[in-house]
């Protein structure tokens, strides 16, 4: 997803998923917001480039959610928690979980366009 200079506030966010007919795209840009190289990088090594790319669940949800709550602990810092302050959201395991399946989603992606 291509980010833009201006953030995408929570409460923006949840104004316009609410009356959005495609709240999918509003969720990813939100959260995509969030993701950089970095952090493709970590799914990626802790989930498994094999495992992302033999999904075939559009969601990521045929990977047990207890691998995504323990791969999001690395994230829960002040410095994470800062970032999401600064949409007005907290930190969460549930926002740090959506984060990071928008980074492997990404991921398979930019795979699938290389191949």
């Amino acid at each position: 997803m291509a980010k833009t200079n201006r953030m995408l506030t929570r409460s923006e966010y949840l104004q316009h998923y609410q009356r959005d007919k495609n709240g999918e795209a509003l969720h990813r840009q939100y959260y995509a917001q969030l993701v950089d190289e970095s952090v493709i990088e970590y799914v990626v090594r802790v989930i498994g480039h094999e495992r992302l790319l033999a999904s075939a669940d559009r969601y990521l949800n045929d990977i047990p959610l207890n691998e995504w709550d323990r791969a999001a602990q690395y994230f829960f810092n002040q410095s994470w928690a800062r970032r999401f302050s600064e949409l007005g959201d907290s930190l969460s395991l549930a926002g740090i979980v959506c984060v990071l399946k928008e980074a492997a989603t990404q991921y398979i992606e930019r795979q699938k366009n290389t191949n």
